[in-house]
């Protein structure tokens, strides 16, 4: 009898280890904004798919007016509206993700206000990408780069979803219960 075939993984949590290169490379040590990063998107959406683990067009689509406040807290308000463009994967998908304080601390509201005071709608204005692609391809593609050529993380199954894998586990190692767990991912 052939022996069944043991099939990795396409994607894997980012390790402690790799979270550290990430987060002190040069994007959040030295305010470095390379061209494909597009401006202030190689800074946020790293940042927001660490402590949202919301999916990467998820973030990239979001407006101005989807960051929100209610009763003291922040959040993101994750949602499908197709003349703004936002679309989600699934209905479970739209959702309310409270803003941790670390984003906060970081001035993650003042960038959001900076934007609304400039007549800026999208979070990330720079974010472009041709029409039948979703907006954040391109973006996608210089983060797989960046994370190869500078951070040095050179395991495949390490993309920007593996923010989303990680969140998941901190999640379940946090004894979150796997119905908030899901409801804040927006998993079914």
């Amino acid at each position: 009898v052939p022996r069944p075939k043991i099939e990795q993984k396409k994607r894997v949590s980012f390790s402690a280890t790799d979270l550290s290169a990430i987060f002190n490379s040069p994007v959040f040590t030295q305010g470095a904004r390379p061209l494909g990063g597009r401006g202030e998107a190689a800074y946020w959406i790293p940042l927001l798919g660490l402590w949202s683990g919301a999916r990467l067009e998820e973030i990239g689509q979001l407006l101005t007016t989807n960051v929100e406040e209610e009763d003291g807290i922040h959040f993101l308000r994750i949602t499908h509206d197709a003349e703004a463009g936002q679309t989600v994967k699934t209905a479970t998908s739209r959702r309310r993700v409270p803003l941790h304080p670390e984003l906060i601390r970081l001035g993650f509201l003042d960038y959001v206000r900076n934007l609304d005071r400039e007549g800026t709608a999208c979070l990330f204005p720079l974010l472009v990408s041709g029409a039948s692609r979703q907006l954040t391809a391109s973006w996608s593609q210089w983060w797989g780069r960046y994370l190869r050529k500078e951070v040095k993380i050179t395991d495949s199954r390490k993309v920007f979803h593996s923010f989303r894998h990680g969140f998941k586990d901190a999640c379940r190692d946090s004894d979150i219960p796997k119905e908030l767990n899901d409801r804040l991912t927006g998993h079914g």
